[in-house]
């Protein structure tokens, strides 16, 4: 029906000017549309549904595929089982759908929704205006995304996963390494099987973990864990709010640890293994002040800064230092020292300590060459003879009086 209008097949329609269908129980409705394949429908101007089954809307539209659909003007389904809706859609792949303005879904079961949105790989998503999936499985969600990796993803607004495997959720957020995961509005993972997650957190090292705001974890196998902690060399590791780890295999937990003991340089027994944090900020001076308030070196040698209460037993194999006494545990013989502040015994290579509640004072030592300490005296451990009447045997088995304080117990 229409001047030059063409139905040449069982069944078939063809309604416009020039409109043409030339296949069985084809339909065509539009000036020029055209139906050539089985069962296909043509409707708008210059339409062409030439794939059996295949349906075609919307001026200059062409459904080329079997079962295919395009709806939209120059929308174009070019193969089995492919839709594209939307002005400018192109679903070339079989069993691809393109859905928005010059939505591009060009390789098998691929799927693209969005203005200017393209999938370009095999079972490729994309959903949001330029979001683009040209990895094999990758998914890219949101407006500019970018996922080019092989099973990537890429959620949130500009983000990009270009690495095998990698996951980027978050603005702005971006992996380009293989199984690794960056998570946060500016997350940044540039190192394989690596994980970034908080605000603008970055891991660039190997094996890296780098897990709160501005957290960075640089060097091979590090840990950064807290708001701009940093993990700077190999098999480092920094927990805490502004902890940082300069050498090679330290940890610094705490408030503002002093990471940086200015010996990274040297492997040897005075290496910082284990730092511990007290610093604080100056906001007189606006400054951030970094101290220890524990120090562990590799020798196995600990540094306190600050008093430290026990609460138990303390047993000491070796040599006792301190202000005032030193004693080796290799000589046999039995040292001890009784005055109105405190008592101090040392025997078979063990120290017990009695101390009052005033702290030792000008202790002085007064040695017994081959005889323990009188039985029953104060300091004199109960099993070698009863406590004098005055006194009592303590919780630890030393005798005492009522005015000791016995940090044994």
């Amino acid at each position: 029906m229409g001047q030059a209008a063409t139905s040449s097949f069982q069944f078939a329609t063809a309604v416009g000017q020039s409109a043409q269908a030339t296949a069985t129980s084809a339909t065509s409705f539009g000036n020029a549309a055209a139906a050539s394949g089985a069962s296909a429908t043509a409707i708008g101007p210059n339409t062409v549904a030439s794939g059996a089954q295949s349906l075609a809307v919307g001026a200059s539209s062409a459904a080329a595929g079997s079962s295919a659909t395009s709806v939209g003007g120059g929308a174009t389904a070019s193969n089995p089982n492919s839709a594209a809706f939307g002005n400018g859609a192109q679903a070339s792949g079989d069993q691809s759908t393109a859905l928005g303005q010059a939505a591009t879904a060009s390789f098998s079961s691929a799927t693209a929704v969005g203005q200017s949105a393209q999938s370009t790989a095999t079972s490729a998503t994309s959903f949001g205006n330029a979001a683009a999936a040209s990895g094999a499985s990758s998914i890219a969600l949101g407006p500019n995304t970018l996922a080019s990796g092989a099973q990537s993803s890429a959620v949130g607004a500009s983000s990009t996963a270009s690495g095998l495997n990698s996951v980027a959720i978050g603005g702005s957020a971006a992996v380009s390494a293989d199984v690794s995961t960056a998570v946060g509005q500016g997350a940044t993972v540039t190192a394989a099987n690596s994980v970034a997650f908080g605000q603008a957190a970055a891991a660039s090292g190997i094996q890296s973990t780098a897990i709160g705001q501005g957290a960075v974890a640089s060097g091979l196998a590090t840990v950064a864990l807290g708001q701009n902690a940093q993990a700077l060399t190999d098999y480092s590791v920094a927990i805490g709010a502004g902890s940082v780890s300069l050498c090679k295999g330290l940890t610094a937990i705490g408030n503002l640890p002093d990471g940086n003991p200015g010996n990274c340089a040297i492997t040897g027994a005075t290496d910082h293994v284990l730092v511990i944090g007290n610093g604080y900020e100056d906001k007189e001076k606006d400054v951030l002040v970094r101290k220890n308030a524990l120090v562990v070196k590799k020798n196995g040698q600990i540094e306190i800064s600050g008093n430290v209460d026990i609460q138990g037993n303390i047993n000491i194999k070796g040599t006792v230092n301190t202000g005032h006494i030193s004693l080796n545990s290799a000589t046999a013989n039995v040292p001890w020292w009784d005055s109105a502040e405190g008592t101090f015994l040392y025997q078979d290579g063990l120290v017990y300590v009695v101390i009052s509640k005033g702290g030792l004072k000008n202790l002085a030592l007064v040695p017994f060459q081959a005889h323990p300490c009188p039985p029953g005296t104060i300091g004199c451990p109960c099993w070698s003879g009863a406590c004098q009447s005055s006194l009592s045997c303590g919780e630890t088995g030393i005798c005492r009086n009522g005015g000791l304080l016995d940090v044994l117990q």
